[in-house]
């Protein structure tokens, strides 16, 4: 139920997001409609008000129907966590590629008609000419420098100083996991940071106070939640620490603060996101002196290209908080193709992972005194030698155990576990399929049973004559 509870709730935000990002490019904006440039006299065109009528009934057809369809694939939760995931995965693939594609068809339309009834200027053309270098060095005085997220991320390795710390993050995985992915993300948001506070700026007006101020607004909002998004990902990795600390062990409660304030910055960039594209509506209101770029042809298949500009990143004409390649630099082509493909295969190993999980038995085989437990997810080897008593067991202990790798839902548990009495141990368990065997080793204890009650019992048989045949 709480897997159903929190996807639900993935999929609503997701298409609700992306409804308010993307499926609102229709209003005209900084003299462009749809990230092209017309003359705002022309919105009464024919032309323009037939394909902005279309755009919005298909618009809200499509965003219904995708909130419809991410709701339906929860339900397949219930089912084999495998098949779930893969079917909400090309759910999720259909709707993020259908949605930008939907946004660079609509552009290429209002392009199309912009070049049909000649609404084209000359003027202002060359974009790499338009730069108002007197804004740079005042906006460079309001923003936060890159280097202050040194501060969180020394923090961060603060811990490293506790023995008990160090003790935990070399003998189990999740801790280094969890230190890595702290120290990936902490480097993401002081690199993002530089690139924002080094960004060319934008002109939006012949008068320089206007763009000082759009500039300014933009990128110190922009410095300062990266910095603040920074400090979440250190204290939700100090509410990890906290409960290695105190338990030797990641709870429940270090992974519910470690999640709630990792969505922070994501709860902060969407408010932040609508607030400041409507400051700007406001500042440019006001503006009688307008300076628009018409470089639409760079623009014209919806993406940025242009050879001759030498900037790499370019700010997104439908979305202000992202930044476009500009694919007149061939290698830009190159790595595109390398995140899309690289994505791609993630994905397809992330459900062929959960397929094998799910459909692969579990088996336990023996060779030479070397036992192997062997199922979807990984393979656990035990001596005989090394084996201190196996017990048959009508069910598993009655005690809560807390997942530190590998995969648990309503039908399995594979991986590390910990006991709130064994302790550290291993599981390779079909819920539904008592009885289980507890074989307590020297290094840890195993839970292990098939899926076929005759199977269990014999393999407790085979292990205890072992066990008595070499004593």
């Amino acid at each position: 139920m709480m897997m159903l509870i929190i996807f639900l709730i993935t999929d609503i935000s997701m298409v609700g997001i992306f409804a308010g990002v993307y499926g609102n490019i229709a209003k005209y904006r900084e003299g462009m409609l749809m990230g092209v440039h017309i003359p705002k006299s022309e919105l009464e065109h024919p032309d323009v008000k037939e394909l902005l009528q279309l755009y919005k009934k298909r618009n809200r057809q499509f965003y219904l129907w995708n909130m419809l369809a991410g709701i339906a694939v929860c339900l397949l939760c219930f089912t084999y966590f495998s098949i779930f995931i893969t079917v909400w995965t090309l759910w999720f693939v259909e709707f993020c590629l259908l949605t930008i594609l939907r946004v660079y068809h609509y552009h290429q339309k209002v392009y199309d008609i912009k070049q049909k009834n000649g609404w084209i200027s000359s003027a202002n053309a060359d974009v790499s000419a338009a730069v108002d270098t007197r804004t740079s060095s005042q906006i460079a005085k309001k923003i936060l420098p890159a280097k202050l997220h040194l501060i969180p991320a020394a923090v961060i390795l603060i811990p490293l100083f506790f023995p008990q710390v160090r003790t935990y993050l070399l003998t189990e995985s999740d801790g280094r996991v969890m230190l890595l992915c702290t120290i990936l993300v902490a480097a993401a948001y002081m690199g993002t940071g530089y690139l924002f506070a080094h960004m060319p700026n934008k002109i939006y007006s012949e008068n320089s106070q206007i763009n000082l101020q759009i500039n300014a607004l933009e990128k110190r909002l922009y410095t300062i939640f990266l910095f603040v998004s920074n400090i979440c990902n250190t204290g939700a990795y100090l509410g990890i620490i906290r409960d290695i600390a105190s338990s030797n062990w990641i709870g429940g409660v270090g992974m519910g603060i470690y999640i709630f304030l990792e969505l922070i910055p994501a709860a902060i960039i969407l408010i932040m996101f609508f607030w400041l594209r409507k400051e700007k509506e406001r500042i440019l209101s006001q503006d009688s002196t307008p300076f628009y770029i018409d470089d639409d042809y760079y623009w014209r298949k919806g993406w940025y290209n242009n050879p001759n500009d030498k900037r790499y990143f370019v700010q997104d004409r439908v979305n202000s908080m992202n930044y476009s390649l500009n694919y007149g630099h061939p290698s830009a082509k190159y790595v595109t193709g390398g995140m899309l493909v690289g994505t791609g295969l993630l994905l397809l190993w992330m459900c062929i992972l959960c397929i094998r999980i799910d459909f692969t038995p579990i088996r336990l085989t023996e060779n030479a005194a070397q036992y192997s437990i062997t199922s979807g997810y990984k393979t656990a080897t035990f001596a005989l030698a090394d084996v201190e008593s196996v017990t048959l067991l009508d069910n598993l202990p009655d005690e809560k155990f807390y997942r530190s790798d590998g995969s648990e839902d309503n039908s399995k548990l594979l991986g590390n576990f910990r006991g709130s009495k064994t302790g550290h141990c291993q599981m390779y368990i079909w819920i539904e399929h008592p009885p289980v065997l507890q074989i307590k080793t020297t290094d840890t204890t195993i839970f292990l049973n098939s899926s076929n009650e005759a199977q269990t019992k014999e393999w407790y048989d085979q292990l205890n004559d072992a066990i008595s045949s070499n004593k």
